[in-house]
């Protein structure tokens, strides 16, 4: 999963309503998690600094919202880099078995077709 944040607009967020929004502590234990993950995977992101994507999603707090969203299904959200011109950081779903679990839990668990379908 790809999530790409443009903190000079407001491109993800658009629609301000309550349930995008996360309470304080919410916000703040997310941004620890974060910044954990940050610190253990350095190799992701070199060249880049926890304080300024911090005080971004700070600043933007309703950006924190996708990332709560990916963390809440099982995925690991880290910055992986920043567009020079936008000032985007960009965040991938960096779980090892991020997609594969939707596939696990979710596809490869449906039925198989019993009937052959005909083409003509």
């Amino acid at each position: 999963m790809i999530s790409k944040f443009d903190f000079k607009s407001d491109k993800i967020g658009t629609m301000k309503s309550n349930r995008m929004k996360l309470s304080a502590e919410q916000g703040e234990e997310l941004l620890r998690a974060s910044k954990v993950r940050f610190e253990k995977n350095m190799k992701r992101h070199r060249g880049l600094d926890w304080a300024k994507v911090q005080a971004k999603l700070k600043a933007h707090p309703e950006k924190l919202w996708s990332l709560h969203e990916m963390e809440s299904t099982g995925g690991e959200p880290d910055v992986v880099g920043q567009d020079n011109k936008t000032g985007e950081y960009v965040f991938y779903d960096c779980s090892s078995q991020g997609s594969l679990r939707f596939r696990r839990f979710g596809l490869l668990e449906l039925p198989a077709p019993t009937t052959r379908i005909e083409f003509s």
